[in-house]
């Protein structure tokens, strides 16, 4: 093996790691909503640190890589697809810790009605599919595989679309909860978000594998979306 190559192993290394972090990030967050768990902010917060380094340390390893070695080809794509990947996982992270946060604000437990109205917890469950996905097409190098995100970021999407809607007739219904359910629908907000990041970090798993680039490209997006629903029929 190559010191490029060494390289290259190490860096795959540290982002799946760094990706893991991010999924116990998400499962926290989960778990602090649905439990009304408002301390669960101290582990967080320590976990987030853990992340911050990760992306500092995977930054300047892709810019010595750069400088060092001078890759071409598949193996440039794949530190310039790294070197964007670790700021979408860091905001994953920032997303997660943000939602506990949130959480930490409310009055009392959220209504289960209101849980059930606006499916928030399929909302985590989608995006922690996305992340397993994402994490094991990374690994693997399956750009097949990764772009099954993009019909789960559609379902993310679609639930967040009519969140608003449930949680203003929520409102008109219980005026004197006001506070948790706008509270509540920033979580929403946030989750919609991360699976954004995860979209992007397919993005960049296609553009290492395949040297392909659809973000921007809303033909060829649709192109690829279509045919994934095919795949399904």
């Amino acid at each position: 093996m190559t010191h490029l190559e060494q390289e290259l192993q190490t860096l795959k290394n540290d982002t799946l790691e760094m990706m893991k972090l991010v999924q116990s990030q998400l499962q926290k967050a989960r778990k602090s909503l649905n439990e009304f768990d408002k301390d669960m902010i101290i582990d967080v917060k320590h976990v987030e640190k853990r992340i911050d380094a990760f992306e500092l340390k995977l930054s300047m390893d892709c810019e010595n890589a750069l400088a060092l070695f001078s890759p071409v080809a598949v193996d440039l794509r794949f530190i310039l697809s790294v070197l964007k990947m670790v700021t979408s996982i860091e905001r994953l992270g920032d997303y997660a810790k943000s939602m506990v946060t949130l959480v930490g604000k409310f009055q009392h437990p959220v209504a289960e009605e209101l849980f059930k109205q606006t499916e928030i917890l399929k909302m985590f469950e989608k995006c922690e599919l996305m992340l397993d996905v994402v994490e094991t097409a990374f690994e693997t190098e399956n750009s097949s595989l990764a772009r099954k995100t993009f019909l789960l970021d559609e379902e993310i999407d679609a639930i967040n679309n009519k969140s608003e809607e449930i949680v203003a007739d929520w409102i008109k219904q219980h005026p004197d909860d006001i506070l948790n359910a706008l509270t509540f629908l920033e979580i929403i907000k946030r989750l919609e978000r991360f699976g954004d990041q995860l979209k992007n970090m397919t993005h960049e798993i296609i553009f290492h594998i395949e040297a392909k680039v659809l973000k921007h490209h809303k033909k060829q997006m649709k192109i690829e979306k279509d045919a994934l629903r095919g795949e399904k029929l």
